[in-house]
């Protein structure tokens, strides 16, 4: 016994720091109904509110299709409805594709569940199937997506900010502030909330002090504390929290530094990018680093700030035709453009800048996004599983040996089944659930079986919420999934 509340200690802390190997499952239960569950512990440490956009096609839209959803299983259905607009952002929604019979389902998750449900019926109210395609790479299908930053909010440069804000706004272009914040005040703090509550502009980590080249000195201060200061003087808008707690999802390095301590507490605080400052130009997403638990530090795709020839530092570029150039490039291969600049050296006299923000806006097929949505939505349609459970074709399971499935649903209330494969005749299999402290809470299954595919109802109607384990052992094969009780 000691034994096993050791692994279930071992399980449950891995599940709590480091990232899953699927964040997103999406299944069907008998009723053609689409169950999609998040994580638990990525639920806590990420929010997801931001809706993610669920490709399916249909079995029949000849006679009209209603698409409802809800986020637990005692909750009515509510019909999740189509904007009738020629461009949207960040809505959850639902859009048709006739010619294709495809539907494009754009929700996020709820903080009270780590599930969402979906069903779809006709205009006569009977159930149409949907068959799961996949989570699109960017929102709503869009063909490429584009995001910009602002390197150093401050009070000092306030004013200089505003113009800048200003500027976006008119274009409905994002953009995430870098911001020191031993460098604002209560009136600093005002301006960014006011900017915030647009929807369109996200707070950043760019530290407390904007240290030199590689002089942090407290590197916990400067990281953990800029962080810290932005929650406690910030009421961060709707898609950056999740019930109570808020989330800052972007750290923005000064003067394009970085070494392991620094990724180290990006990835303890939670913070999913680093983006550097330097000419090694950088068009799409970077890969995961296990260790930090972060996404490795990237660079900018251009800087539409004056040039080094004029400031004497910097990479930025005041070539119309090789910022025009370079978007058109990187949107024509589907890639990510991420444009920045410092507003306090922002030259808005100059024609340029206002040429290129034409150039890249308004375009209704583009992904218009702030840095860390960019990477919380990325990093959810990297890590999803698809696991149709009803019609599973059992001659291929069984050549799958050992297999032991997640629940369904999950979060579940009371019942859930948990289906596995025997992959031999006369094996003995044995199911047991028990708590997070390793205590047995019932043995669902203790006989012999034949080789098969086999699913076992769980009811917990008597059990309090939370985080159970259930173990299954088939002979010597030992498998271990964790499930989710929400009354």
């Amino acid at each position: 016994m000691k034994n096993f509340i050791l692994f279930l200690f071992i399980f449950t802390s891995s599940i709590i720091y480091s990232l899953p190997k699927k964040i997103i499952t999406i299944t069907e239960n008998e009723k053609s109904e689409i169950i999609i569950s998040v994580d638990p512990q990525m639920h806590i440490d990420y929010g997801f509110q931001f809706p993610l956009t669920y490709k399916f096609s249909v079995s029949d839209i000849s006679n009209g299709i209603k698409i409802y959803n809800k986020f637990s299983i005692p909750e009515n259905w509510d019909s999740l409805e189509s904007i009738s607009l020629d461009y949207y952002n960040h809505h959850e929604t639902v859009r048709i594709d006739s010619v294709n019979n495809l539907v494009f389902v754009s929700v996020g998750f709820k903080s009270y569940s780590d599930s969402i449900f979906l069903k779809a019926e006709n205009n006569f109210n009977e159930n149409l199937i949907l068959t799961f395609q996949e989570i699109t790479k960017f929102y709503d299908n869009r063909e490429a997506a584009i995001t910009a930053s602002a390197d150093d909010m401050a009070g000092w440069s306030q004013n200089k900010f505003n113009v800048t804000i200003s500027n976006f706004l008119q274009y409905n272009l994002y953009l995430t502030l870098a911001m020191n914040t031993n460098g604002m005040s209560k009136d600093t703090y005002n301006f960014v909330q006011n900017k915030l509550n647009t929807g369109f502009i996200e707070a950043g980590v760019h530290t407390r002090t904007h240290p030199g080249w590689a002089a942090y000195g407290d590197y916990d201060s400067e990281i953990t504390g800029c962080k810290n200061d932005i929650i406690n003087n910030l009421e961060m808008p709707e898609l950056y929290r999740s019930g109570d707690r808020e989330y800052v999802y972007s750290f923005i390095a000064p003067n394009g530094y970085f070494d392991e301590i620094i990724d180290s507490l990006i990835g303890q605080n939670k913070m999913l990018v680093n983006r550097l400052y330097h000419n090694n130009f950088f068009d799409d997403f970077a890969e995961w680093n296990d260790e930090s638990e972060t996404y490795f530090p990237f660079t900018v795709t251009r800087a539409f700030d004056p040039p080094a020839s004029q400031l004497g530092w910097g990479i930025g570029t005041n070539d119309i035709n090789n910022l025009n150039s370079k978007f058109d490039e990187v949107t024509a291969k589907g890639g990510v453009y991420h444009l920045m600049c410092h507003p306090n050296v922002m030259e808005w006299d100059k024609t340029y800048p206002w040429e290129h923000l034409e150039h890249i806006s308004n375009r209704t097929n583009f992904w218009y996004v702030t840095l860390g949505h960019l990477y919380l939505y990325h990093l959810a349609q990297d890590n999803y599983v698809y696991e149709n459970l009803v019609d599973i074709n059992e001659e291929k399971l069984l050549s799958t040996n050992f297999t032991l499935y997640q629940n369904y649903p999950n979060p579940f209330n009371p019942t859930t089944k948990i289906k596995f494969v025997v992959p031999e005749n006369y094996s003995n299999v044995n199911l047991k659930v028990f708590d997070v402290l390793g205590r047995e809470i019932a043995t669902l299954l203790n006989e012999n079986k034949s080789a098969g595919i086999y699913d076992v109802e769980f009811n917990a109607k008597n059990l309090n919420s939370g985080i159970y384990i259930y173990k299954l052992q088939v002979n010597s094969n030992l498998a271990y999934k964790k499930m989710t009780y929400l009354k």
